[in-house]
C-alpha cells in the first residue's frame, strides 16, 4: 500500500489494430504499401487515444522492417513518419519491430521511442527478444542448411537477444518508470519476467502477434500465461496484441480490460507501475509449482489426514533464474528537412492530421462493450530526422 502511495498511476494506452495476415498484405498491395496501411491503421487509432494517455504500447512485429537501419530510402520514410508521430502526441511509444545490428543479424524487438524535448528530436532503444520460438523464428545451427531452407522456405531467420531487461521510460507528464519488456513467447518463461523485477522492473509491458492462433483457444492459454507472470511477481501488466487478446492486468493479476480476437480496439486504462518486495515465487524460484504439486500429491495420498512430526527447516531465499541488466538510451534522431521527396510523396496519408474521430474500445470488468471501425488520416508530408546510433 506504502509502494501505492507512493507511485502515481499512468494511463496506458493499448492499441489492437486487428491487422491479421501481414504477409498477404505484402503479396497483395506490395511491401511499401502493405506498410503504409498498418502504420495508417495505427496512427489512426492512436490518435484520439493520445489525448488522454501517457504512453502508447503497440503490438509484436506491427512495424514488419527494421528500424533505424532501413534497407532502403522507403524505410527511411517509414522511419521518419514513425519519429515525427512520437514527437507530434509528445508521448512514448513501444511497439514491436525488427532490430538490426551493425552487421545486419536482425531481432524480433520491442523498441521504445520517446519525444526529446523541443526541435522534435526522439530517443531511441530496443529490447531483443530472447526466447524464440522454433523454426519458425530461429533454426538451429544443426539444421541452418541452404537444402533445408530450400525445402522450407518459411524458416525464421532472427536471432537470439540477450537477456531480460529493464528500460527507463517517462510517460508524459509523468516521472521515469521501469518497464519489464516482453515479445510473445518471452512470457511463457518464467525466469525471464522475474530476473527483470528482481531488477527493479515496475510494468511489465507484453507485445505479442498471436494472429496464428486465429479464434482458436491459444489465444487465451497465450493470455493466461500472462496473467502467472504478473501474480508471480505482483507487477501490473498491459499487453498489446495484433487480433487479441490484448489486455490491462493488475498487480492481483485481474483482468481490468481486455479487447476480444478479432476485435479493432484501443483500451486506455490507467496503472499503478510498482516495485514491491520480491514475491515468494521471484525468491524461489521455477521449484514453488512442483513442490506444491508434490505437497498436494503427498497430502491426498495420506488421505487428508494431518502429519505430525517436526517442521524442516525453509529453503533459503535465494534470487532463481536468469539475471538481467539495465540499459540506458542508445540513440537520439532529431529532425531535418531533407530525404527524397519523390519517396516521401509516395506515403500518402499516414500522421499529420486526423480527419475523423478513431474507434475507442469501451469495457468494464474486463468484458468487451463496444468497438467500431476507424478511418484513414489525411497528411502532409513527414519531417526527416538524422542522427547516429551506438551500441
Amino acid at each position: 500500500a506504502a509502494a501505492t502511495a507512493r507511485t502515481p498511476p499512468v494511463t496506458v494506452a493499448v492499441v489492437q489494430g486487428g491487422l491479421a495476415d501481414y504477409a498477404r498484405l505484402r503479396e497483395a498491395h506490395g511491401s511499401f504499401e502493405a506498410t503504409r496501411r498498418i502504420l495508417n491503421r495505427y496512427f489512426a487509432l492512436s490518435g484520439e487515444a493520445a489525448e488522454g494517455a501517457q504512453l502508447l504500447v503497440w503490438p509484436e512485429t506491427v512495424y514488419p522492417t527494421t528500424f533505424g537501419r532501413p534497407k532502403s530510402e522507403d524505410g527511411a520514410t517509414f522511419d521518419r513518419a514513425l519519429a515525427r508521430f512520437v514527437s507530434s502526441v509528445g508521448m512514448p511509444l513501444v511497439f514491436g519491430g525488427y532490430d538490426a545490428a551493425e552487421d545486419g543479424v536482425e531481432y524480433n524487438a520491442a523498441i521504445v521511442l520517446e519525444p526529446a524535448g523541443a526541435g522534435g528530436s526522439v530517443t531511441f532503444d530496443a529490447y531483443r527478444k530472447t526466447w524464440l520460438f522454433p523454426l519458425t523464428e530461429r533454426v538451429p545451427a544443426l539444421l541452418d542448411r541452404p537444402a533445408v531452407r530450400a525445402w522450407l522456405p518459411w524458416l525464421g531467420t532472427w536471432q537470439r537477444g540477450d537477456g531480460p531487461l529493464v528500460l527507463s521510460v517517462r510517460p508524459k507528464n509523468g516521472a521515469p518508470i521501469r518497464i519489464v519488456p516482453l515479445v510473445c513467447y518471452d512470457a511463457v518463461v518464467p525466469a525471464h519476467t522475474r530476473a527483470a523485477a528482481l531488477d527493479g522492473g515496475e510494468l511489465i509491458v507484453t507485445l505479442s502477434n498471436d494472429a496464428w492462433f486465429r479464434r482458436g483457444p491459444g489465444t487465451w492459454l497465450h493470455l493466461a500465461a500472462s496473467v502467472f507472470r504478473t501474480i508471480e511477481t505482483h507487477r501490473p501488466q498491459v499487453r498489446a496484441t495484433t487480433t487479441g487478446i490484448s489486455a490491462v492486468i493488475d498487480a492481483s493479476g485481474e483482468l481490468r480490460r481486455t479487447a476480444g480476437p478479432g476485435e479493432r480496439a484501443v483500451l486506455v486504462e490507467p496503472v499503478v507501475p510498482l516495485a514491491l518486495p520480491p514475491t515468494v515465487s521471484m525468491r524461489l524460484g521455477d521449484w514453488v509449482s512442483p513442490a506444491l504439486s508434490l505437497a498436494a500429491l503427498l497430502a491426498l495420498a495420506a488421505g487428508g489426514h494431518q502429519r505430525s512430526g517436526s517442521t524442516q527447516n525453509a529453503p533459503s531465499l535465494k534470487p532463481a533464474g536468469a539475471t538481467s541488466k539495465t540499459r540506458l538510451k542508445r540513440a537520439r534522431y532529431s529532425f531535418r528537412s531533407g530525404g527524397d521527396p519523390a519517396a516521401a510523396a509516395r506515403i500518402g496519408p499516414l500522421l499529420c492530421r486526423r480527419q475523423s474521430r478513431c474507434p475507442v474500445k469501451e469495457a468494464a470488468d474486463g468484458a468487451a462493450s463496444a468497438s467500431a471501425s476507424s478511418s484513414s488520416l489525411a497528411a502532409s508530408e513527414p519531417a526527416g530526422y538524422a542522427g547516429s546510433r551506438s551500441r
